[in-house]
């Protein structure tokens, strides 16, 4: 229904419904400018998105592109032939623009939108793969693991930082420093919670926000019933 703009250190959000894409550079102009509230739920969600101000009834003129390096990565990922256009940069990056719209449709009707959604399970997978090839080459060196999280940050800049996957990279990184550098000192719980101390440094209306709220719920859920299985499995070996 809108946009997020950047002007200065401030977001802005834009009830605009022309084809604007991340990185367009643009004149706006608004007679009514409000300030976030975030009394509403969508309001919260503004927020939660960092968003303080909200241009009701704009004048938007489109200036041109700024070429960042993001940009220009995104722009090879969708520039390639029709058929690869429409599906890769929706399973690697999770990019949604018109080429892929009736994909996207499509995809809703059937209800499996969340395996092209990038999540924290594709970062998990990314990790299993990367972990399976250092097996495989006897790779051992805990300070390469360091290395791999240093090269998957730029990947979540690119994907424009979404929460789950964002979750999933920092909670990772902290297991593994855990278990290589502290001799899993501390309890996956408790790193859970470091990790939600982080999102909350960063924003705290990030509360606010669904996918924040479910990411969180269901990995700590994931989590307790893994710990109560292997204690039952435990207790029956003992007994």
């Amino acid at each position: 229904s809108g946009i997020i703009v950047n002007y200065k250190t401030q977001k802005i959000y834009v009830k605009n419904y022309d084809n604007l894409s991340i990185d367009d550079l643009i004149n706006l102009k608004s007679v009514n400018l409000e300030k976030n509230k975030g009394k509403t739920n969508f309001e919260k969600y503004l927020k939660s998105e960092g968003v303080n101000y909200i241009a009701n009834s704009p004048v938007v003129k489109y200036l041109g592109t700024k070429k960042s390096l993001k940009r220009k990565i995104q722009d090879y990922f969708t520039n390639g032939p029709i058929y690869y256009s429409r599906y890769g940069p929706l399973i690697l990056l999770g990019l949604r623009y018109y080429k892929n719209e009736t994909v996207i449709s499509k995809i809703k009707n059937i209800s499996i939108l969340h395996l092209v959604t990038i999540s924290g399970f594709h970062i998990n997978l990314i990790l299993l793969l990367i972990e399976k090839i250092l097996q495989l080459f006897k790779i051992r060196n805990k300070y390469v693991y360091i290395l791999i999280f240093l090269f998957l940050i730029p990947y979540i800049l690119i994907m424009n930082v979404p929460i789950a996957a964002t979750r999933a990279l920092i909670f990772s990184f902290l297991c593994i420093f855990n278990k290589y550098f502290l001799n899993n000192k501390f309890h996956k719980l408790n790193l859970l919670s470091i990790t939600m101390i982080i999102f909350f440094l960063i924003n705290p209306y990030i509360i606010f926000s669904l996918s924040f709220i479910f990411t969180f719920i269901l990995t700590y859920a994931i989590i307790l019933t893994t710990s109560l299985s292997n204690k039952n499995k435990k207790a029956k070996i003992l007994l």
